[in-house]
């Protein structure tokens, strides 16, 4: 919370404070720099993605579980959690600390997801979409991260 208050200029006390320095991140009312917009927009896309596929394409989802031999109930707490994380990584837009949290979520499901597609013997074509989202979880880690 500390952060996030020092990004709209006040202490938790309701003090005005300086802004931070350019080497501390983005600060409330700066614009933000071109890697700052390009993880934003790679939050987007990971949690765009996830909702398609859990939402539109959850027929796809229920075959993919079932050749895996996942339960129902494992399906679901699967699609809550990618839920919650890919709702973490668009909160993330405006309360930052909630990225890394989020990347670093969804990278560990798309790890998993990897695993099970290689333990099924899945063809690379199948594998992809979950290693690109792996990548960009990875990537959105790495530039976020405390």
């Amino acid at each position: 919370m500390d952060g996030f208050l020092v990004r709209i200029g006040m202490d938790p006390c309701g003090s005005p404070v300086e802004p931070r320095l350019k080497t501390q991140g983005p600060t409330f009312g700066t614009k933000p720099n071109t890697m700052e917009y390009m993880i934003i927009v790679l939050q987007i896309a990971v949690a765009a993605s996830v909702a398609f596929v859990w939402i539109f394409r959850y027929h796809n989802v229920i075959a993919e579980f079932k050749q895996f031999g996942i339960s129902d109930v494992v399906r679901n707490a699967v699609g809550a959690a990618k839920t919650a994380l890919a709702t973490m990584l668009v909160v993330g837009i405006w309360y930052p600390p909630a990225v890394p949290l989020g990347a670093a979520g969804m990278a560990a499901f798309m790890l998993a997801a990897q695993f099970f597609h290689f333990k099924a013997g899945n063809p690379f074509i199948k594998k992809l979409p979950s290693l690109i989202l792996l990548l960009l979880c990875v990537f959105i880690l790495v530039q976020t991260r405390p």
